[in-house]
């Protein structure tokens, strides 16, 4: 048999031998400059914490100065790059093969490549090898690793990528090398 769970048992009753404060222990009477009355007539709003203003709906402020900047509707900070940035890497790499030979370990390559709203390729993308990542060992790997890169791309598009940031990610720039 299983045990059962104990009874729960109700909260004990506060003690009443204490005796309750006095007049004089509490503070002096409310003026109306710490408390204002309010008026059975007058309802008082409800305090939720928000700070949206009753203009919210109709897309103004309520601030009168010009210069304000204000931050878009999506926040875009170093969790939202992570996660992009992850989103990215994880819809490349099983399309990516670096090319194997002598120093290609080496090669750095970068693609850029547009996207379209719903994450298809807009145009085709184009590589550069890093300059500095080509040795004589591995220049005649240099071509394969940009053109291995350019394929990982198209094949892994499709990207799903979060609406919201689009603005963030409809022109991609992507260095590949030998761990991407």
């Amino acid at each position: 048999p299983r045990p059962s769970p104990a009874p729960t048992q109700a909260a004990p009753a506060r003690d009443r031998s204490r005796p309750d404060r006095t007049a004089a222990a509490q503070p002096a009477a409310r003026t109306p400059a710490s408390r204002p009355a309010t008026s059975p007539a007058q309802a008082a709003p409800k305090s939720g914490g928000s700070r949206i203003g009753d203009d919210f709906l109709e897309g103004r402020g309520s601030s009168t100065n010009t210069q304000e900047t204000r931050a878009p509707a999506a926040a875009f900070g170093r969790a939202e790059r992570a996660a992009l940035s992850s989103a990215i890497t994880r819809a490349l790499r099983p399309h990516w093969t670096a090319p194997s030979g002598l120093d290609a370990e080496q090669l750095i390559s970068t693609v850029s490549w547009e996207l379209n709203p719903d994450g298809t390729l807009r145009g085709t993308p184009r590589c550069r090898t890093d300059p500095g990542s080509i040795t004589e060992s591995n220049r005649p790997q240099a071509g394969l690793h940009c053109e291995r890169a350019i394929r990982a791309v198209q094949r892994a598009a499709p990207f799903d990528l979060p609406d919201q940031f689009y603005d963030r990610w409809k022109a991609l720039e992507w260095q590949f090398d030998r761990r991407l």
